[in-house]
């Protein structure tokens, strides 16, 4: 069970087709990511008032302070790779070394 304090974001993860209804596109990519790491798993995602949520507000900013600048997160909005995404299974098994990725677009 996952608990926000966004109720857009609950009702998105509960949608039908959740990336294809996001709310608003800028939140697809974590939308797709959240898909992609619960496929095999029963989950929930709940609204809870917002002051009840000062834990993981606290937990999520220190997260975000602690991500390394080389940690890269590959995610796919095209709604046919929901599931297996050729492409960003390909960027994830690659050594950068000192390159840097500006983007990429899977078709």
């Amino acid at each position: 069970m996952y608990n926000t304090d966004c109720q857009i974001l609950a009702n998105n993860i509960q949608a039908q087709d959740p990336i294809i209804q996001a709310a608003d596109w800028r939140i697809r990519p974590s939308i797709s990511a959240f898909i992609d790491n619960n496929t095999n798993i029963q989950h929930s995602c709940n609204k809870i008032p917002r002051q009840q949520n000062m834990t993981a507000h606290r937990i999520a900013k220190e997260a975000w302070r602690n991500l390394t600048s080389n940690s890269c997160q590959f995610t796919c909005l095209n709604a046919n790779h929901v599931l297996h995404c050729p492409v960003r299974l390909a960027l994830v098994n690659v050594c950068w070394g000192d390159f840097s990725l500006i983007s990429v677009n899977c078709l």
